[in-house]
């Protein structure tokens, strides 16, 4: 039962003409989502206005929490976005960021081969240079005992020709 019913069992017929002008006023109202209230020209009592008011109250709290509802969902939407949005541009900085990591440690390795290859080359130079001098210093040495040889050998000779011939002079 409605207030509107409650509020003429309350106040009998006399009001009944007031209550279905009321009730009409209130179905408008729906139909056309409009919130006001249309002065009723007959006199009604304490208990009907009391109702009324109640019914306008209640349909404003119910519109006005349907309202912040809606607010609060469109709210909700829109932070949702925001966020899809922020978590949409992180992944593509997180993705720019590790590209140019990737793009960075390529040219590092590429660098680091040029110098290792540079240094294995100069090395390999460097190995070349001492191998030419080492086997310079063998010929040297072959060379060198070649000589002293031949030194020795002469004066080995020298000498068995001075103790054979001639006499040496005695200490």
């Amino acid at each position: 039962m409605t207030h509107t019913e409650e509020a003429l069992k309350e106040t009998g017929g006399a009001t009944r003409v007031a209550a279905e002008q009321t009730e009409q006023t209130e179905q408008t109202e729906r139909v056309e989502h409009v919130e006001r209230v249309e002065p009723v020209v007959a006199v009604e009592g304490p208990a009907l206005a009391s109702a009324r008011v109640l019914e306008v109250a209640t349909r404003t709290a119910d519109q006005l929490v349907t309202d912040a509802q809606a607010q609060a969902d469109g709210l909700v939407a829109e932070a949702r976005a925001e966020a899809d949005a922020l978590r949409v541009a992180s992944r593509e900085d997180a993705d720019r960021a590790a590209g140019e990591l990737s793009r960075l440690r390529d040219e590092q390795t590429a660098d680091l081969d040029r110098e290792r290859t540079a240094a294995l080359s100069e090395l390999a130079e460097q190995k070349a240079t001492l191998e030419a001098q080492v086997e310079e210093l063998r010929e040297r040495e072959n060379d060198y005992r070649s000589r002293l040889r031949r030194q020795l050998t002469e004066h080995l000779a020298l000498l068995g020709d001075s103790e054979t011939g001639t006499p040496a002079s005695a200490d």
